[in-house]
């Protein structure tokens, strides 16, 4: 009997020792681990705060080091501690800043090149160059006539009636004429073209309150029509070009295709087309894309490249729950699961504002160039951070001077593409135009993807800013793992 006492104890031990090892143990590691990976997020978060303070109190040249826990706790005799390393995180990280500046002139061409055609009554032929300046209620008669006329007029005035009078049978030619003021009623008549013509109209008002008639007797012919809605400057100024009226007639053949744009008014959200029959046409739009709707523009393109080496990479080599990998990538803290994606966990440093003509962000980018050590244990290393320089680069709006940032790109290449667009996806609204896109640097093979590469992958996150300033500060940080 006392041995099957015994035979019954021992086993009743291993029952305990088996389901210890195969159930509580498990859970208690599982839960060990977790604590691990959330001490290391706060010890990155903690190093990040760190690097900010140092920046912003002009702390260059001082070293403070920061603690970095590698190992989670432990079972023993069962389950000794997981391991962890830190080391530099992939290298050739990089960002570039792309943009185009508009530069809108302040008064539009002053053209006084002959021959011209004056208001006298008598047709005009060939081509003729106008700037004309009118005075308050007087009306202007300008005809002109000829196999391919070409008419560039450019009137300046106030409550004045302007008729332009095309002649004739043209097979082709042009007009070209810009009005500046309010309360003009321009009217345009087009005589009878032949079949297989294809002469073009542009007519294009800055005031209020504007009137535009046009008569076309002719096919094939081309018009378009913009209301402006400005005073005395050559954008958009608010919803005020609603206050413009067109009107159509169309007595000749078809064929015919006429485009008006308000910008910035609120009388047409979409395209509205409106077929007339046998081939014509008759398009409205409302425009309000700035500085898309600013007269005498030029556009120019540069591209601002911050260096970057590497950033601090925390890897967990968890055995009861997935490896994990904490970063600190640019100036982020950012969590990765390889092959699965990534979340940030604390962005870098940025502000938002406004200021006249826009919205206004700030943001703080981390270089570092470390020792090319590698601690890997259980210990707790030391990582020694020192701002070493900043360098800060600046691109704005000048509305005194008419120049207008247009397309403003921020590229990011990262190993974790997934955290970078999250982030910019959760600015404040209006900041971005559409949405980040993740452009891949090399092919991505299944079951990798642009936002979830393969481990050691760097992808480029895209954004388009709606910035009136945008100011991105570099920061160089010289980092010793110890």
């Amino acid at each position: 009997m006392s041995a099957v006492g015994v035979l019954l104890g021992l086993l009743l031990v291993t029952v305990y020792i088996a389901n210890y090892l195969g159930t509580t143990l498990p859970s208690q590691m599982q839960e060990l681990e977790f604590e691990h990976e959330l001490q290391v997020e706060n010890q990155l978060g903690k190093l990040q705060a760190i690097v900010n303070a140092q920046a912003l109190h002009g702390g260059y040249g001082f070293g403070l080091t920061s603690p970095v826990t590698l190992g989670s706790g432990a079972l023993p005799p069962f389950a000794p501690a997981s391991t962890g390393s830190i080391g530099p995180d992939v290298g050739k990280l990089s960002a570039s800043l792309p943009y185009r500046v508009v530069s809108v002139s302040t008064h539009p061409p002053n053209w006084n090149i002959t021959p011209s055609c004056p208001p006298t009554g008598s047709p005009c032929h060939g081509t003729s160059w106008d700037n004309i300046t009118g005075t308050p209620n007087q009306t202007y008669t300008f005809k002109f006539n000829g196999g391919a006329p070409v008419m560039n007029l450019n009137f300046t005035g106030n409550n004045d009636t302007i008729i332009l009078n095309w002649l004739g049978k043209s097979a082709s030619g042009s007009v070209f004429a810009i009005f500046n003021g309010s309360n003009l009623h321009v009217t345009l008549n087009k005589g009878s073209s032949g079949g297989g013509d294809s002469p073009s109209i542009g007519v294009f008002f800055f005031g209020q309150h504007d009137v535009y008639e046009m008569n076309l007797n002719g096919a094939g012919m081309t018009a378009n029509v913009d209301f402006y809605g400005s005073l005395n400057r050559l954008c958009p100024e608010g919803n005020l070009s609603n206050t413009d009226a067109f009107y159509w007639n169309n007595s000749g053949p078809s064929a015919t295709n006429v485009n008006a744009t308000w910008f910035n008014s609120a009388g047409y959200n979409n395209v509205n087309v409106i077929p007339l029959g046998a081939g014509t046409t008759l398009t409205f739009r409302n425009e309000s894309t700035f500085p898309g709707g600013c007269a005498w523009s030029s556009i120019s393109g540069s591209t601002f490249h911050p260096s970057f080496s590497s950033g601090i990479l925390v890897h967990l080599n968890d055995r009861y729950i997935p490896a994990e990998d904490i970063a600190y990538d640019q100036g982020a803290v950012i969590v990765n699961h390889p092959g699965v994606g990534s979340i940030m966990d604390s962005p870098p440093q940025f502000t938002v504002g406004r200021i006249a003509g826009g919205l206004t962000m700030n943001l703080t980018l981390v270089n570092i160039v470390m020792n090319q050590l590698q601690e890997e244990g259980v210990a707790t290393a030391g990582v020694t951070t020192r701002v070493v320089s900043e360098f800060t680069y600046t691109i704005t709006t000048n509305v005194s001077q008419n120049r207008f940032l247009d397309a403003v790109y921020l590229n990011v290449s990262t190993p974790y593409p997934a955290a970078w667009a999250s982030f910019f996806n959760g600015l404040p609204a209006g900041l971005l135009t559409g949405s980040p896109q993740c452009i891949p640097q090399q092919p991505v093979f299944a079951p990798a993807t642009c936002l979830a590469p393969r481990a050691g992958a760097l992808e480029t996150v895209s954004v388009l800013f709606n910035v009136a300033q945008l100011t991105l500060t570099q920061l160089n940080l010289a980092v010793t793992i110890s």
